[in-house]
């Protein structure tokens, strides 16, 4: 592991590092503990042989130590033009392809939830990031509410509705030159009017205090 900063929150000291191959077994007892605390509708736990190869070369992983403990922890790769990435499902020529960043893991562990640990972490990813590419993909249950409310906090929209490994997902995406708005917004109330809009080309996101969508065109979106 690589030191990066160190930091407190609630009177805990936290280190947030890089993780090097030899981190792996830290990883893999992280990923177990989340494993057992999230249903598996929401979380599709990754595999010990896939954090092998982010760690590896193709993506980065970055963690919070507790105590020499890891307590939470977040990958991304960098997929290029292969099967992974998620700009296939949106339909992305080569050249986007290869300009896509993509968010793949994020676990925290039960007791340290309610820091914003998750959305430290893609920030600490995320630096420098759009300088190198283009857009921010992940994908996302619709019902985990505090994993969409990251992704939403971090400039992400809704931009598709798919069965990814057998699951329920949107594709959240964000392009680093643009910024949403949905001043203008028109509102849907459920997943199968979203759908109608998706598939239009629309983006979208979600107020949480009303309890409905907000779709756009991503054309009406500003340069940034």
């Amino acid at each position: 592991m690589i030191l990066l900063y160190r930091f407190t929150v609630d009177n805990l000291e936290i280190d947030c590092v890089k993780m090097e191959s030899k981190d792996l077994d830290k990883l893999v007892i992280c990923k177990n503990i989340v494993s057992k605390e999230v249903p598996s509708n929401l979380f599709i736990p990754p595999n010990d042989t896939y954090l092998s190869t982010i760690l590896s070369g193709y993506g980065k992983i970055l963690g919070f130590l507790y105590s020499n403990k890891l307590i939470a922890f977040a990958s991304i790769i960098f997929p290029k033009t292969g099967k992974q990435n998620l700009g296939k499902y949106l339909m992305f020529g080569n050249s986007q392809l290869n300009q896509v960043v993509q968010f793949e893991h994020g676990l925290v562990i039960s007791a340290y939830r309610g820091h914003g640990l998750l959305k430290k972490l893609l920030l600490e990813h995320l630096k420098n990031i759009e300088l190198k590419y283009l857009f921010f993909l992940s994908t996302v249950s619709p019902y985990n509410i505090p994993s969409l409310n990251t992704g939403f906090s971090l400039g992400q929209v809704i931009k598709s509705h798919i069965s990814y490994h057998g699951f329920e997902r949107f594709i959240l995406y964000r392009k680093f030159t643009h910024s949403f708005s949905f001043e203008k917004a028109l509102k849907c109330k459920n997943i199968i009017e979203l759908d109608s809009y998706l598939n239009k080309g629309y983006v979208a996101t979600y107020n949480f205090k009303e309890g409905y969508y907000l779709v756009t065109e991503e054309a009406s979106c500003e340069t940034v």
